[in-house]
């Protein structure tokens, strides 16, 4: 990523996302050499919202199923359960999914899809 300031240009390369939130306010994504985005952490959130969904799974091989159809940006084994996070452009016919709001991993990840 490149971080932008008022007065100069840094480039910034982490593997977690976040941290960008705390220092920065204009970004440039940069996927092998092109640029993925470039504007504000908000705006890149908003290019997200409405596509990020989580659901708890049983198995593993319920979470192979959803990682051959959707990029997954998360998973977390939880009290027997496998909680996971996933980007979609349509509404996914899996009952226990929900929207949920993006983060700005979800946003990275959506970015670079």
């Amino acid at each position: 990523m490149l971080l932008i300031l008022e007065d100069r240009t840094v480039l910034f390369s982490t593997h977690v996302v976040e941290d960008l939130s705390a220092t920065c306010f204009q970004l440039c994504v940069l996927n092998k050499g092109k640029i993925k985005y470039k504007g504000t952490l908000e705006n890149m959130l908003q290019k997200a919202e409405g596509h990020v969904y989580q659901c708890k799974l049983n198995s593993e091989n319920e979470m192979r199923a959803i990682k051959e159809k959707y990029f997954v940006t998360g998973s977390v084994y939880e009290e027997g359960k496998i909680h996971i996070r996933f980007l979609s452009e349509e509404i996914p016919e899996i009952p226990s999914c929900i929207k949920v709001s993006a983060t700005l991993e979800d946003a990275y990840i959506y970015m670079n899809r």
